[in-house]
């Protein structure tokens, strides 16, 4: 028989001259992998450090907003002091002018007119039947001084002798002083006027002139 000898493949036996492929190294001008990574993280810590400065700053201002709005409306809002007014009010006299000149010059005619009248039937009561001007507590104690001085007509009717009646007007008043008009009629003359003065003392008014209009003093 005849047989084929097959003849073993010579195994392949790489060239060691043959030319194996090295990574191309990067040229000056391209930044290598490891240098973008650097860049990288440093730009994204500069991010970081502006969003971060930017975010503090933000807060401090609005923490301090809050404050000066605080302060300023704590100013506005603190009332000012009013002050306290000392001034006392004025007190209500206890007596009306027009009343005390017209008690007083009523008690003083009735009194004349009982005098006269007994005088006139012969049954004079005694000088002292009408009160003396000390004791009229509407006249002041100068006026009184002054009418106990005067000689002659009556001072305070500016007569010789009293009226058949009297009418008093209503007194006007200014600050602490008023006077009025005191009419006196009599037969066959008419009105005698007479100004009256008042003075308000210690609250109380007093009359403190009487001036005849008709020339007698």
């Amino acid at each position: 028989m005849d047989f084929n000898i097959v003849q073993p493949t010579q195994p392949v036996t790489p060239n060691a001259q043959a030319s194996v492929t090295q990574p191309t190294e990067s040229t000056s001008g391209t930044p290598s992998s490891k240098t973008k990574y650097i860049l990288l993280a440093a730009l994204i810590l500069l991010i970081l450090v502006v969003v971060g400065g930017a975010y503090y700053l933000g807060v401090s201002r609005q923490q301090s907003a809050p404050s000066k709005n605080n302060s300023a409306t704590a100013t506005t809002v603190t009332p000012t002091a009013t002050p306290i007014s000392t001034a006392q009010p004025t007190p209500t006299p206890t007596n009306d002018p027009t009343k005390v000149v017209n008690d007083f010059y009523s008690t003083y005619v009735n009194c004349l007119q009982k005098y006269f009248d007994a005088v006139s039937k012969g049954t004079s009561p005694a000088p002292t039947s009408c009160p003396s001007l000390n004791t009229y507590p509407a006249l002041s104690p100068d006026l009184i001084s002054k009418l106990n001085q005067v000689k002659g007509a009556d001072p305070i009717l500016c007569a010789q002798n009293y009226p058949n009646n009297i009418k008093v007007d209503n007194a006007v008043s200014s600050g602490n002083t008023a006077s009025t008009t005191v009419h006196t009629y009599y037969t066959g003359s008419g009105d005698n006027p007479i100004q009256v003065g008042l003075t308000l003392e210690n609250n109380n008014w007093l009359i403190t002139s009487i001036t005849c209009t008709n020339g007698v003093e």
